[in-house]
């Protein structure tokens, strides 16, 4: 693949999370409750790796000989979906949705750029110099426009709690442990030889410990009877989204890097956030696209060219 395919590839990788979250709030608004909702989505997702591995003539075995040999934090990409999970949970209603928003992509983004530099999890190394400090400011200043963090800041800013920077930091944290699990997952797919099965892995784990979780918060599986199906397999994509992005990640991090993957995946999950507000899919309120966020999302496109291209 061209290196534009590839940065394409990883655009559209980041299209599929703002779908996957829209479709996750029709169930949540079923289930009432996040996590539960997750487990489904995850569940779905568990389905659809089967039907393909089966539909590949790939094996569910393997020699556990061989998987106790493996580092043991190759295993935590399930434990680490249902960590940014929860913190999702915890920071939402103290920092806002725009807030919190700039919290995990600002980690994601920071988390990508060391990554690059340190040669973490055998990635390629990409020193951080001028271009991309350059690029780093670039695409902070184009994500203040696009979430129009001025509005955020007149509207809500004096409404966040003190402990604001304990919250925005956890939300750093989570940010980087998207990072981390699609590292882990990288290395994880190569050793199994199977980019299919190590998603599987990570979505069943993360889908037993949301159940898991949600049945200690009161909301058992009796809960899930409550879901309706009729008229509404459209809110049931979200595990499909869950795929791509697991395996998106996965895939491409070792070819482009993972600042410049997670830059991408940012710049698409903005955009389509963008035209789902824009033409109210799913039930969302509508929210003309302003040039305001046009322009952000332009900034956004010259800061990855100065990080990737330069």
């Amino acid at each position: 693949m061209t290196l534009l395919m590839l940065m394409l590839a990883a655009l559209l990788t980041g299209t599929a999370t703002p779908w996957q979250t829209a479709v996750n709030a029709r169930i949540r608004l079923q289930l009432n409750s996040a996590l539960l909702a997750s487990f489904v989505n995850c569940a779905v997702g568990v389905c659809l790796l089967l039907l393909l591995m089966l539909l590949r003539g790939e094996s569910f075995y393997r020699d556990l000989n061989e998987l106790s040999a493996l580092p043991w934090w190759y295993f935590i990409s399930g434990p680490l979906g249902a960590a940014i999970l929860l913190i999702a949970l915890v920071i939402l209603p103290r920092l806002g949705l725009v807030g919190s928003t700039i919290a995990t992509m600002s980690g994601m983004l920071l988390s990508g750029v060391l990554f690059d530099h340190f040669a973490l999890f055998h990635l390629a190394e990409h020193r951080f110099d001028l271009p991309r400090a350059a690029g780093l400011l670039l695409i902070f200043l184009g994500l203040m426009l696009t979430l129009q963090v001025h509005t955020y800041l007149k509207h809500y800013g004096s409404k966040v709690q003190k402990g604001a920077v304990l919250w925005f930091a956890l939300g750093l944290i989570s940010g980087s442990c998207m990072t981390t699990q699609g590292a882990i997952n990288s290395l994880f797919a190569q050793e199994l030889h199977s980019m299919l099965y190590c998603a599987l892995f990570s979505m069943a784990v993360t889908a037993l410990l949301c159940l898991a979780l949600a049945a200690c918060s009161g909301r058992g599986p009796a809960t899930l009877k409550k879901l309706q199906f009729k008229g509404r397999l459209c809110e049931y994509s979200g595990g499909l989204m869950g795929v791509i992005n697991i395996c998106g990640n996965a895939l491409l991090m070792p070819l482009i890097g993972a600042g410049t993957l997670m830059t991408l995946i940012i710049a698409g999950q903005l955009l389509c956030s963008m035209l789902l507000d824009h033409f109210g899919v799913l039930g969302l309120k509508r929210r003309p696209v302003t040039l305001t966020r046009l322009a952000g999302l332009v900034i956004i496109a010259a800061g990855i060219c100065c990080i990737k291209l330069i």
